[in-house]
């Protein structure tokens, strides 16, 4: 067992006896994806997946015991997650057995070996271990989807690993040392020398994708609330976009891109239909504006260098080719897929198609759609559903492994928001939160209400709140 493992597997002790501790332990190991806990078999256990064990098995006690949490009014998306979760059990297992003969791309060997040298599917180490990562982040779900927890859960890993990647660029700029040998512990996982990566993350694109998912949920997350907690989250946005313009990958110019746009058309929406966030809109137009003419041309310069770069490169060559080849595998394989852990692609997208087959990623694709459709309906809930809007994006683009920990904490806090009855349980610490569009706090009485916010504009709202300001007014008159 690692340093940190052993710190986590106190923790997670202590949790047993005291339930309450479990989610934000939970939360927090998803800040060391690329970190082992202990070593099983020459496989690397992180301290997420210790965590999520520790859930799946408090989810089963609690299910033997009839132990029941309160009502749950949702269960969007539950049905075809255990769709997925079915499915792929069942395809992991009986593939290597009706398509022994396809060549797929080793999940072991790094992507340019993996393309030169197609291996020939088979039962291997990954493909139980990916299995049972998989159900395990299920389960963990599933727990957390039915329990109490705290508002700002989503921002713990996102703020640790936010700001652990800022003191470890802080140290390279002033040539201190960094810890590495309690990080990069995983027997499993390659490690990048040459390239800036964040301290705990194995390559600079694994840091991308995680930082472009933190501004997301940083700057919903702002919006949403007041006061200092407004103050912390637009500054750990801040942070999140210094981090994934250091990293230099394609990845980070990408679905930043994409991130930014989805976030200024919501900004705007909000903006026309209720005339939310004047203030915010002017001030950041302002900056904006001032960042343009001090560094516009450096910004495009950078932008443009590492696209052609990345078009002109054998990277980019070899993952597009890694793509193809997974998604020839589905028509191979009559869209049922290999399993989980057996093909390893370039992007989220090949490898769910390739892996689970058609039917295994349409039900985790209706699942996360559910599930982020009904969040975002609550001030609660948005932040963390566009944090995994913007983590599906930047996966979609380079980045494959299901297994990732922090978007399994955003899935959970998006399912716990969904499948709960009224909003997730808070203490006196996190009443910042807004409804958007009232700019007021509504007290318990609007926390704990049946009827769940929605974000836009509603005219049977309009109308009623005319009328009731019509009436006061002919009081008065009278």
């Amino acid at each position: 067992m690692t340093v940190l493992g052993a710190i986590f597997a106190a923790l997670l002790a202590v949790s047993v006896f005291r339930r309450s501790l479990f989610p934000w332990v939970f939360a927090s190991s998803a800040a060391f994806p690329f970190s082992a806990a202990m070593q099983l078999g020459g496989n690397s256990l992180s301290p997420f997946h210790l965590a999520a064990a520790l859930a799946t098995t408090f989810l089963i006690a609690d299910t033997a015991s009839s132990r029941r949490t309160p009502q749950q009014e949702g269960r969007a998306g539950r049905f075809a997650l255990g769709v997925f979760a079915v499915w792929a059990s069942v395809v992991t297992l009986l593939a290597p057995l009706m398509f022994g003969g396809v060549r797929v791309l080793s999940a072991r060997a790094g992507i340019d070996a993996a393309v030169d040298a197609l291996d020939p599917l088979t039962y291997t180490v990954s493909t139980i271990a990916q299995l049972a990562y998989a159900l395990l982040s299920v389960g963990a779900v599933l727990y957390l989807g039915r329990t109490r927890i705290p508002a700002s859960l989503a921002f713990v890993p996102f703020g640790l690993g936010t700001v652990i990647a800022g003191v470890n660029y802080l140290c390279r700029m002033v040539g201190l040392p960094w810890p590495s040998e309690l990080f990069d512990t995983s027997v499993n996982v390659i490690y990048g020398i040459a390239h800036y990566r964040g301290g705990v993350f194995n390559e600079p694109s694994e840091l991308a994708g995680f930082s472009v998912a933190s501004f997301a949920l940083f700057a919903v997350g702002a919006f949403c609330s007041r006061g200092r907690r407004r103050v912390v989250l637009a500054s750990l946005a801040v942070l999140a976009v210094v981090n994934a313009l250091n990293s230099q990958a394609g990845t980070a110019l990408a679905s930043l891109f994409v991130v930014a746009a989805l976030l200024s058309a919501l900004a705007a929406w909000q903006f026309v239909t209720r005339g939310n966030g004047t203030v915010a809109m002017i001030i950041l137009a302002g900056l904006a504006a001032l960042a343009w003419i001090a560094w516009g041309d450096a910004l495009t310069s950078w932008g443009a260098s590492i696209f052609l770069n990345k078009l002109d490169s054998s990277s980019f060559s070899v993952r597009t080719a890694s793509d193809r080849i997974s998604l020839h595998i589905v028509s191979q394989t009559w869209g049922l897929g290999v399993g989980l852990g057996a093909n390893r692609p370039s992007s989220f997208a090949a490898m769910m198609l390739s892996c689970t087959g058609v039917i295994g990623a349409a039900a985790f694709a209706v699942f996360l759609f559910k599930i982020c459709a009904t969040a975002m309906r609550s001030s609660l809930g948005l932040p963390a559903a566009w944090g995994l809007i913007a983590m599906l994006c930047a996966k979609t683009i380079s980045l494959p492994d299901l297994t990732t920990p922090a978007m399994w904490v955003l899935i959970a806090a998006c399912a716990n928001s969904a499948w709960q009855a009224h909003e997730p349980l808070r203490t006196a610490r996190h009443t910042q939160f807004l409804h958007p569009g009232t700019g007021e706090s509504h007290g318990p009485q609007g926390r704990h209400s049946n009827s769940t916010p929605t974000v836009g504009f509603d005219p049977a709202d309009h109308a009623r709140r005319r009328r009731l300001r019509a009436g006061r007014h002919a009081a008065v008159q009278a």
